[in-house]
């Protein structure tokens, strides 16, 4: 997904990257741990907790999965 046009002051308002910051912080990881178990680089998830940029369903999926958000089964999501 290409980056957004508003400045970051405005994209990291969003429900999910605040959401998302929120969980991290909680969970207390890093960027780089969060983009490890994910599969995608550290500079990715800086997009996501900006507002800059947001993952695909499965990139969503596997933030849950990390995160432990809710339960998912990979045959519930087909």
């Amino acid at each position: 997904m290409p980056r957004k046009k508003e400045p970051s002051s405005v994209t990291e308002q969003g429900i999910f990257p605040t959401r998302l910051r929120q969980l991290m912080e909680e969970r207390k990881t890093t960027q780089k741990v969060l983009a490890q178990a994910v599969g995608v680089r550290p500079q990715t998830i800086s997009l996501y907790t900006t507002g800059q940029s947001y993952p695909d369903v499965n990139g969503l999926r596997k933030i849950a999965q990390t995160a432990k958000c809710f339960p998912c089964k990979h045959e519930d999501l087909s």
